[in-house]
């Protein structure tokens, strides 16, 4: 089962949101002012925020998905042997 966050639902269509339910994907948006809901996933990002994005430029878009998939490998095998 996938999370998704209510940012990136605010882009998506009824129709997709439709899709990805009918495809067993659960997202997560919580009503306003509800800000324990997704604190977790937003603590993470505001760390990969601050420990990778803000300190590079890249020049395209695969250079960004290949620096963040790395870090987030990082991130998780070493939260494996802590």
């Amino acid at each position: 089962m996938f999370a998704m966050s209510q940012y990136l639902l605010i882009s998506l269509s009824m129709n997709k949101q439709i899709q990805l339910a009918g495809g067993g994907i659960t997202y997560s948006m919580s009503r306003r002012g509800n800000c324990g809901d997704n604190a977790a996933m937003e603590s993470f990002f505001d760390t990969l925020k601050k420990e990778l994005v803000h300190h590079e430029r890249y020049r395209t878009r695969a250079e960004a998905r290949s620096s963040i998939f790395e870090y987030i490998e990082l991130f998780t095998t070493a939260s494996d042997f802590t």
